[in-house]
């Protein structure tokens, strides 16, 4: 019994030291240093919003956006989607490749902009696993292009009816 509030008081202890807690996504803390975190990164990524919105509204937003990333995540997770390092390293690839950075420059523009890599690592590990998700569950529908043609002849018999 011991040895359990024992564990216990250090997961506490380890919980308060990585900063004020900001919100619980299903048992999954959310800490001010990941929101400031987030921050940085919005405005790296959206210059215009520093000057758009306050420090509480870009807060807000990240919290906002951390909260969303990991409910997607834990979907995702709970139905067994997996993304490797290596799909996020491609991704960010094909991100600096689309902003005109050679290889490297996107992390050493984060860095000089007091920016983790992490986050930007976490928040492309969200968008991946969520869309893997997204993928694996489209239903596919075929329609019929005579199903098509019957329904834009009868939208334009309804227009002509309009005018």
């Amino acid at each position: 019994m011991k040895k359990i509030i024992f564990l216990l008081m250090c997961g506490v202890n380890f919980s308060l030291s990585a900063g004020n807690l900001k919100a619980i996504v299903n048992d999954a803390p959310i800490f001010e240093s990941e929101v400031s975190d987030r921050v940085a990164l919005l405005t790296a990524q959206q210059p215009a919003l520093l000057q758009s919105m306050n420090s509480s509204e870009l807060e807000k937003m990240a919290l906002d956006n951390l909260v969303e990333e990991y409910l997607k995540i834990q979907k995702s997770q709970a139905l067994g989607v997996k993304v490797s390092e290596d799909e996020i390293d491609q991704a960010i690839a094909h991100l600096e490749q689309q902003n005109g950075f050679s290889m490297g420059g996107l992390a050493k523009m984060l860095a000089e902009q007091n920016v983790p890599m992490k986050t930007l690592r976490q928040q492309v590990y969200g968008d991946l696993v969520w869309l893997s998700y997204a993928r694996s569950n489209i239903k596919k529908v075929s329609i019929p292009d005579s199903a098509v043609e019957s329904r834009l002849k009868q939208i334009q018999s309804d227009m002509a009816k309009e005018t």
